[in-house]
């Protein structure tokens, strides 16, 4: 590979306005498109898609993504009553819902019960009414349907609709003249059916009417960490600014969206401190090996190269990227430095440019061709993250071992290796030059041995 490199690199050397124009230009390019690269946290990415159907059928599953929001009593020993706990549910409601308004990330809000709610459930249950009762609930309807107990209902019927100045009464009284939904409600609407809920004021409770219950259905996937952190700090700012003017009111809130951006959360602080921390190490060692902050740059600095080159290349294929597979991409930080450690480490025992790349050209670029093959085998896989992931970390060992094939060798001077090589790590470098040829009975036995005089 010499034969194609060394070339470049002396053509580079006579015109280097043109290679700094190439280095500069490239970057700035990389750079435009590469940050134009929009990012996913759909932790669902990491799945396999071993069939549309299964992940249909998944993601139709709506009552995964609902979230429930609780308003209680701040002070437990003085809890307020319901009608308080009423007010403030929708209070925070209207809150929520104004400052959604631009967003649009909530898809319904269920915090009441309306009238119009209640007669269409009404209707539907006195239609469907085999459906919702067995058989022994119709000796309970007998006593119901005497002629006295009619005529006992038409005279309540009469007084209803006579003090009824809505109209929803006696839209009531039309549909059921037999007040049959009293002995409805007894049997079906129990504490066990509406499922441990309580009905108060059109509110829903809980079965000891101290804490006032609401459920939201957000407007995206619940494995979506990237809207549902938006949506949760939405969510929390309300929650603060309701309590700081309701001292007395508690926001309590659950659901997928918050279980999911607490886990992109530790993930991406995670990664953050390994990466942060591995780097560090990685360049305090080489510093202490080899005393120049030049070298720590031009470690750096093409890894960089190559990462903005992935990132611009994601963008022209496909437009995005998973978060988490760029992070996890963060494991080819090693294999990036060490392409340049081996250009870097050569010179530093040859002390010429053109030795360098004669003798490493062609190992560099087949440890990158080798790895590359590696990481694109993962293209063939059924996760989008593992996809992500191999070809961001393809096309960042790419960007990397061109930069140092092509423009890194044009940054390296003679004056960068004057120091004192004792320095470094001397205990390592006395185990590496231990005669290994020799066994050590033999060499103990050579060293005892005196020769003897010539005569």
């Amino acid at each position: 590979m010499h034969r194609i490199f060394l070339p470049i690199y002396r053509f580079l050397r006579e015109h280097m306005a043109l290679m700094y124009l190439l280095l500069i230009g490239s970057t700035l390019l990389f750079g435009w498109f590469g940050f134009q690269l929009q990012y996913e946290e759909n932790i669902v990415k990491l799945l396999p898609r071993s069939s549309t159907d299964n992940e249909l059928a998944f993601s139709e599953i709506g009552l995964k993504d609902k979230v429930f929001l609780q308003l209680t009593s701040r002070d437990t020993l003085a809890p307020v009553g319901t009608a308080r706990l009423a007010e403030a549910m929708d209070g925070y409601c209207d809150l929520l819902e104004k400052k959604d308004s631009a967003t649009h990330y909530i898809a319904g809000l269920l915090s009441s019960l309306d009238t119009d709610m209640a007669m269409g459930a009404l209707d539907y249950a006195l239609t469907h009414l085999p459906t919702f009762v067995d058989t022994s609930w119709y000796a309970g309807i007998l006593p119901a349907l005497t002629k006295e107990a009619i005529d006992e209902q038409m005279s309540e019927n009469f007084r209803i609709i006579e003090e009824d100045e809505t109209g929803e009464a006696t839209q009531m009284v039309a549909m059921d003249p037999l007040n049959l939904r009293s002995t409805l409600m007894a049997a079906v609407l129990n504490e066990n059916a509406m499922g441990g809920f309580t009905l108060q004021d059109g509110h829903l409770f809980c079965p000891d009417k101290s804490v006032a219950l609401a459920f939201i259905s957000p407007n995206f996937s619940g494995m979506d960490s990237g809207q549902g952190t938006r949506f949760v700090n939405m969510m929390s700012k309300a929650a603060k600014e309701f309590e700081a003017e309701n001292p007395d009111i508690r926001i309590l809130v659950h659901g997928t969206p918050q279980e999911s951006v607490s886990n992109a959360s530790t993930i991406k602080n995670d990664l953050i401190l390994t990466i942060g921390i591995s780097l560090i190490l990685i360049l305090v060692i080489m510093l202490m090996s080899f005393h120049k902050l030049a070298f720590i740059w031009q470690q750096v600095v093409p890894v960089i190269y190559g990462a903005l080159f992935a990132m611009a290349c994601l963008y022209w294929i496909k437009g995005t990227i998973s978060l988490m597979a760029l992070g996890i991409s963060a494991i080819v930080l090693g294999v990036a430095i060490s392409y340049c450690l081996h250009a870097l480490i050569h010179y530093y025992y040859v002390g010429e440019v053109e030795k360098l790349l004669k003798d490493e050209s062609t190992p560099i670029f087949l440890g990158c061709l080798t790895t590359v093959g590696a990481f694109m085998g993962l293209l063939f896989t059924e996760s989008d993250l593992l996809r992500d992931f191999g070809l961001f970390a393809t096309f960042s060992l790419i960007g990397n071992t061109f930069f140092v094939l092509v423009f890194l060798p044009h940054f390296l001077h003679p004056e960068q290796i004057k120091f004192k090589r004792s320095h470094g790590f001397p205990l390592v470098e006395r185990i590496n030059n231990l005669p290994r040829h020799a066994s050590r009975a033999h060499r103990r036995g050579h060293s005892l041995q005196s020769p003897r005089p010539v005569r």
